[in-house]
């Protein structure tokens, strides 16, 4: 298969410089560099945009508008969407700081709710630096990862008086990376430092692994059929392809054309797939539905 896989460059969502075939005077300057987390809205409408400064954006079509920008000290990571009253974007972070017993600054986990004009909600503070954060969309339950060890911890964020809960561990896991919530299988499917892709099944408590050679996991997302999990790999500049339902799972390359540091995933309209790209300041749209030629691309297009 070829490696191009129908991945295009969304040039109107360029951030660093102007891409072909499209230019980018559509697009309101909003002082973003480095997109480093995606999520889509539950409407499909808009999907939300973090940066490496903090930066809370919603791309919709041509436009991009800022939300929000995270406390100063604190490292973005990850973002996700859930439905409580209205739809709320929880942001997780990472910041350091000192205690009286400590000689050296501990590092912590801070997951901020954001309502969808961009108002923070509240914060909760995790004892550990997160991982990658998901939700179960319509029940108000985040899953974090901690990214010192194998531990999925819980928050029940529809819950005022809610705490943060330690759930399960991910089995063989030493560091964990992004994870992803699968609403129909009730699994949780998290990646680990070491390159290994793990699902975990809520209902039975079993830990396995999906595939164990990847180099750099950076984020996860489920596809629209719910068949496979797409696997975005930094070192590798590719984003994979792991299929569910296949007795001895494989990884497929999906894309590696025109990715440097992919480093976040969205599901785009219908057969596309966003991906972005810390080093190439850019958003490209994978075409995931239709194999293309090597060295032809398939412009993208915006939510609507």
């Amino acid at each position: 298969m070829s490696p191009w896989r129908g991945v295009a460059l969304l040039t109107v969502l360029a951030l660093g410089s102007v891409c072909h075939p499209r230019p980018m005077a559509a697009v309101s300057d909003a002082g973003i560099d480095r997109p480093i987390a995606l999520t889509r809205s539950l409407s499909g409408q808009v999907v939300y945009e973090l940066d490496s400064d903090g930066k809370l954006l919603a791309i919709n079509g041509f436009s991009r508008q800022l939300l929000a920008t995270l406390p100063f000290g604190n490292r973005p990571v990850d973002l996700t969407a859930a439905q409580l009253d209205q739809e709320y974007i929880f942001v997780c972070s990472v910041f350091s700081a000192h205690s009286a017993q400590q000689q050296s600054a501990a590092t912590y986990g801070l997951i901020t709710q954001y309502t969808a004009k961009g108002r923070m909600v509240r914060t909760w503070t995790t004892p550990f630096p997160c991982s990658g954060v998901d939700s179960d969309l319509t029940g108000g339950m985040l899953y974090i990862g901690n990214a010192q060890g194998s531990e999925i911890m819980t928050l029940r964020a529809s819950d005022p008086k809610a705490e943060i809960r330690l759930a399960f561990w991910i089995k063989g896991a030493t560091s964990l990376g992004p994870l992803v919530f699968d609403q129909p299988r009730k699994a949780v499917y998290a990646a680990d430092v070491s390159g290994t892709l793990f699902a975990y099944e809520i209902a039975t408590g079993v830990t396995r692994v999906l595939w164990s050679h990847f180099a750099e996991p950076q984020a996860l997302a489920i596809s629209e059929s719910g068949s496979s999990v797409y696997v975005a790999d930094g070192m590798k500049h590719a984003v994979w392809k792991v299929s569910l339902t296949s007795q001895k799972p494989s990884a497929e390359m999906l894309a590696t054309e025109n990715l440097r540091n992919p480093t976040g995933l969205a599901l785009g309209q219908p057969g596309h797939l966003w991906v972005s790209d810390a080093e190439s300041n850019a958003i490209v749209d994978v075409v995931t539905n239709t194999p293309a030629k090597a060295g032809s691309a398939r412009a993208g297009t915006a939510p609507k």
